[in-house]
This record gives structure tokens, C-alpha cells and sequence, in this order.
């Protein structure tokens, strides 16, 4: 029988690319992003491997995706809790206050980031050895 409704509408490259972050949010936080293939992504977005890499041509640009968005939410975050009649040395000691705590919580998630950053940052190999 057809269906007298609506006719199913294929989503749009935004929705597919919300879902596409969405699950690698969720992998690389449960397993770490070395843990995490771009195949085991495309697998909890209900994807296909080719359809996931169409929209992201590796993890690393897709990690860098999340990073920013992340960075984004939490600077916004950490700015509405800002009281605007302070002073400007309180503003700003809240807000670095609030920055500890926000990215202590991502410190907690994300098990293998210190190995992450010392092995993509310009500055990590130098420091550890």
C-alpha cells in the first residue's frame, strides 16, 4: 500500500554532516580518536565508508570540525555567564575560571587527547620526549 502521507525527503548535506559529528563525537570520546576509524564513524552514522569520506576527506578534518564547534560552544558558554556590570579584571577572571572548568569536563572525556595534540601540535614533540 502507499503511503498517503508526505513523500520521504532524502537529507540535506547539513543533516548528513550533523550525523556525521554526532557519531564521531560519541566514538571519540567512548574509544579516543586514535581508537576510532573512519569506517567504525561511518558505521554509527548509518553510513556508507565512500558517503562519509565525500563529506570529510579524513578523521583529522573531521576532528577538526568538532574541535572548532566545540570551541565555539564553550567560549559562548563561559561568555553568557559573564555579568556584564563587573569590572573588567572580575569578567576576565571568571571567565578563565569558567574556561578551566569547561575544558577540566573535556580533559575527563577525552582519554587520549594529551597523545593527540603532542603528535599534531607544532609544539608537542619538542616538549615531550
Amino acid at each position: 500500500m502507499i503511503s498517503q502521507g508526505y513523500p520521504m525527503r532524502s537529507p540535506t548535506d547539513q543533516e548528513k554532516r550533523v550525523v556525521i559529528k554526532q557519531a564521531a563525537r560519541e566514538l571519540f570520546i567512548h574509544f579516543g580518536y586514535t581508537k576510532t576509524s573512519m569506517e567504525d564513524i561511518a558505521r554509527q552514522a548509518g553510513l556508507a565508508k565512500p558517503t562519509l569520506y565525500y563529506y570529510y576527506p579524513n578523521k583529522e578534518a573531521l576532528f577538526q570540525e568538532i574541535v572548532i564547534e566545540e570551541a565555539h560552544r564553550v567560549m559562548e558558554a563561559v561568555q553568557s555567564r559573564l555579568p556584564a556590570e563587573a569590572p573588567a579584571d572580575e569578567r576576565l577572571a571568571l571567565f578563565f575560571r569558567g574556561l578551566y572548568e569547561q575544558l577540566k569536563g573535556y580533559a575527563r572525556k577525552m582519554t587520549d587527547m594529551p597523545e593527540y595534540l603532542c603528535e599534531h601540535s607544532p609544539y608537542g614533540h619538542p616538549i615531550v620526549r
